[in-house]
């Protein structure tokens, strides 16, 4: 069996669709699924869904 590759765009679809009805876990969920999928999908994402980036310390190496 295999993933469609356009089923990102589903999911993005469908975080935008819970969204605007108020469901912002399963919004949440439906964007989070749509970036695995889709890492070049990140910034179609509503910020507030977005995840957190894994933080690298701003400070420089050997301070």
């Amino acid at each position: 069996m295999s993933i469609d590759d356009k089923a990102s765009t589903a999911y993005l679809r469908l975080g935008v669709l819970l969204s605007k009805s108020g469901d912002d876990a399963a919004a949440r969920d439906a964007f989070k699924t749509a970036i695995r999928l889709d890492k070049g999908l990140t910034s179609a994402v509503p910020a507030k869904y977005r995840p957190a980036p894994t933080g690298r310390s701003s400070t420089p190496a050997g301070r």
